[in-house]
């Protein structure tokens, strides 16, 4: 086996195609996602091809100082492999990748794991290989999620909220106003969190515009104000709210409670609507009351893992 550095110039159409069948994919691990804020990482993004020189794992990663991370820029991201990819070759990966980590300076691995929410089909061999080569949990995050299959289920204080909130006649309709949406975001996190959104309205514009069917931004208009909106990011499996904000008026009358209804029920084909993390601190503090207003809508638990491997 053996591991190669991943090369733009050699490497984009066969990373890309390889992304397209892996089991545990997520459109963000395509180059063009990957590489939209390519200036603020190193990248080291690896292929691992077996000993018929076959690609059998991709991970998409970036180096700072004597540190491999799967990829910073990124939510989540490890081994990256397709249904063909058993047990034994997952383990193999790892073995050679530390021969690599080791040969090329490097003291330690940052793995942050895919949630198995995002897998087509069942894809934890990496945390077998983790547990074998006694890589530490040093982190984890509590993310809610609701099963879309499943008979959806709301607290009865949440239904009632909802249909009261629904008498406002608010309209909800999808949008391309990316610079408006991060204008009211931004406005709201500086004034909670003294803190920006992650991306900005260009760069948005941007990935939106190359992953149309993946990225879509939802407004909600109530007196021909926008009051509420939700970006959502869709997988496969997974319909997840990046980010949504809520002015106080919509706060004030609930209607934020019916955007949240209207996207959850907006995909009914996929198996889970996520609503991401309510964690501060690497995980040690939970937001009581942001995971218990998500887990009024029937979301429950599913853990996000970060591991760290020293060599």
């Amino acid at each position: 086996m053996r591991v190669v550095n991943y090369n733009s110039d050699i490497h984009k159409s066969q990373w890309d195609d390889f992304v397209q069948r892996a089991k545990n994919s997520h459109f963000m691990f395509y180059r063009d996602y990957m590489e939209y804020h390519k200036d603020r990482f190193d990248d080291c993004s690896l292929l691992i091809f077996d000993d018929k020189n076959k690609l059998i794992a991709l991970l998409p990663a970036n180096k700072k100082g004597d540190t491999l991370y799967s990829h910073q820029g990124l939510t989540y991201g490890g081994f990256l492999t397709t249904n063909k990819v058993a047990t034994k070759d997952v383990l193999d990966s790892f073995d050679v990748l530390k021969t690599y980590l080791k040969e090329n300076g490097f003291k330690k691995l940052i793995y942050k794991v895919i949630p198995y929410i995002y897998h087509k089909i069942p894809a934890q061999e990496d945390l077998y290989a983790l547990f074998r080569n006694e890589a530490k949990l040093y982190r984890a995050d509590v993310s809610s999620t609701v099963a879309l299959q499943e008979a959806l289920i709301y607290r009865s204080s949440r239904s009632r909220s909802i249909k009261k909130a629904q008498e406002h006649k608010s309209i909800i309709k999808e949008s391309n106003d990316y610079k408006k949406f991060f204008s009211i975001v931004n406005s709201r996190l500086e004034e909670k969190y003294k803190v920006k959104a992650t991306h900005t309205a260009k760069e948005m514009e941007l990935l939106s515009a190359r992953f149309p069917d993946n990225i879509k931004l939802f407004s909600m208009e109530y007196q021909g104000e926008i009051v509420a909106g939700a970006l959502l990011y869709l997988t496969e499996t997974v319909v997840h709210a990046q980010y949504v904000f809520a002015k106080d008026i919509a706060r004030e009358l609930r209607m934020t409670d019916v955007l949240v209804d209207f996207v959850i029920k907006k995909y009914p084909e996929r198996k889970y609507f996520n609503f991401g993390n309510s964690n501060e601190d690497n995980g040690k503090i939970l937001n009581e009351e942001l995971i218990s207003y998500k887990e009024s809508f029937g979301a429950r638990a599913t853990i996000q893992e970060f591991y760290e491997l020293n060599l």
